[in-house]
C-alpha cells in the first residue's frame, strides 16, 4: 500500500472472511491450553476446502497476456524457490544466532526475527507483484500464506504433536490483526495510510512481544 495503492479483485473481502475464520478456529481450540491431532485435521481439512472453493470458481478475476513461455516460467518458477528456501533458512539462522546472544526469549525471536525472517519471501512477492501492478497476486499472496500457515504448517505441527499454547496478549493480538485487514478489505482502504497504520500495528506488537 505504501507503494502505490491496490486494486483487489471482488473476490478479496470473501478470501478474506476464510483467513479469519481459520483464526477464530484456532482461537477457540486454544481455550483448552493445547492443540491435538483432532485440532490439526480440523486446520487441514479447513485449508482443503480452501482451495476447493478457490478452483471452483467458474470465472476468471482478471486474464493478462504471458510474457515468457511455458518452459522459462517453470525454470523460474523451480529458480525461485531455491533461492527462497536458502534465502531464507541463512536468515532464520543469523537472526536466531544475533536472539541467542542478545538473550531473547524464545517467543519473542520466533514471533519476530523468526518470523520476518520466514516472510521475506512473501513480502519480495507481494512488492514485485504490486510493482508489476499484479494486485490479485500481491493480496491473494497475503491472505494464502496465512491460511497455509495456519492450515498447514500448524495444523501439521498438530497431527505430529501435541502443542501447548497460553492465551496470552500476543495471541489475542493476531486475532485483532486478522479482523483488522478483513475490515480493511470490506471497506476497501488501501491507500498509504492504511499501509502506515499497519506498520504501526506490525511495531506495536513488536514492542508488545519485549516488554
Amino acid at each position: 500500500m505504501l507503494i502505490m495503492p491496490l486494486k483487489p479483485s471482488k473476490f478479496a473481502f470473501k478470501d478474506s472472511t476464510y483467513m479469519v475464520i481459520v483464526s477464530i478456529m484456532l482461537l477457540l481450540m486454544a481455550f483448552d491450553g493445547k492443540l491435538q491431532i483432532y485440532d490439526g485435521i480440523l486446520l487441514l481439512s479447513f485449508y482443503a476446502f480452501f482451495i476447493y472453493i478457490l478452483y471452483k470458481r467458474k470465472s476468471i478475476e482478471a486474464t493478462c497476456e504471458a510474457k515468457i513461455g511455458f518452459p522459462l516460467a517453470l525454470f523460474f518458477l523451480i529458480i525461485g524457490g531455491i533461492a527462497i528456501a536458502i534465502g531464507g533458512d541463512a536468515t532464520v539462522d543469523g537472526a536466531i544466532g544475533m536472539a541467542k546472544i542478545m538473550n531473547v526469549g524464545e517467543l519473542a525471536v520466533a514471533a519476530s526475527i523468526v518470523a520476518f525472517g520466514t516472510s521475506l519471501p512473501e513480502f519480495m512477492t507481494s512488492v514485485m507483484a504490486t510493482i508489476k501492478r499484479y494486485h490479485g497476486i500481491a493480496i491473494g499472496n497475503i491472505i494464502g500464506s496465512n491460511v497455509v500457515n495456519l492450515g498447514v504448517v500448524l495444523g501439521s505441527s498438530c497431527i505430529v504433536r501435541n502443542i501447548s499454547v497460553s492465551m496470552d496478549s500476543t495471541f489475542l493480538f493476531f486475532i485483532l490483526s486478522s479482523f483488522i485487514a478483513l475490515t480493511v478489505v470490506g471497506k476497501k482502504w488501501y491507500g498509504k495510510i492504511v499501509g502506515i497504520a499497519f506498520l504501526i500495528l506490525y511495531i506495536l506488537f513488536i514492542i508488545l512481544l519485549y516488554v
